[in-house]
């Protein structure tokens, strides 16, 4: 017969970091709509933007664009 060893793990303390401390970063809220803009595309964009006043081509990312679609709302 085989004997089983019974093994013991070594268990260490583990040091919890307080809250409002560390290196966390913060990811900040999406505006209300924002997720709904995104998901449509960049000619229907260019056209609330237009409406809105808005250059769209002054705008690096889709996102960049979303967001400025929803604040000048």
């Amino acid at each position: 017969m085989v004997e089983k060893k019974d093994k013991k793990l070594d268990v260490k303390k583990v040091e919890e970091k307080p809250e409002g401390k560390g290196l966390e970063e913060k990811i900040p809220e999406k505006p209300k709509g924002f997720s709904e803009l995104m998901k449509k595309s960049v000619a229907d964009l260019t056209a609330m933007a237009e409406e809105k006043g808005l250059d769209i081509k002054s705008y690096r990312t889709k996102e960049d664009a979303v967001k400025a679609i929803l604040e000048a709302e």
